[in-house]
């Protein structure tokens, strides 16, 4: 089974959780990945769920390339630890 866009994205930022992607504090190694990232080698889908869990907006894309665009010119969701 192929690996999610998601959990790619957590291990390259060395996140033990995905939930820890949220709180990742250079935002910019995540934009330098996801620009390396070939868009096809996920479904659209995968880059859908990664638009909303990143930037907290209910974007949908029908182009992998649009929402790979998108997230490298996105601000992602600035969560803080409580």
């Amino acid at each position: 089974m192929e690996k999610e866009l998601l959990l790619v994205l957590s291990e390259k930022a060395g996140c033990k959780y995905l939930s820890d992607l949220k709180y990742v504090v250079d935002k910019s190694q995540l934009k330098s990945e996801l620009k390396q990232m070939p868009p096809q080698d996920f479904p659209i889908e995968q880059w859908n769920d990664a638009v909303k869990y990143l930037t907290g907006q209910s974007k949908t894309f029908d182009s992998v390339i649009k929402a790979k665009e998108f997230l490298i010119k996105a601000e992602f969701i600035k969560s803080q630890r409580a």
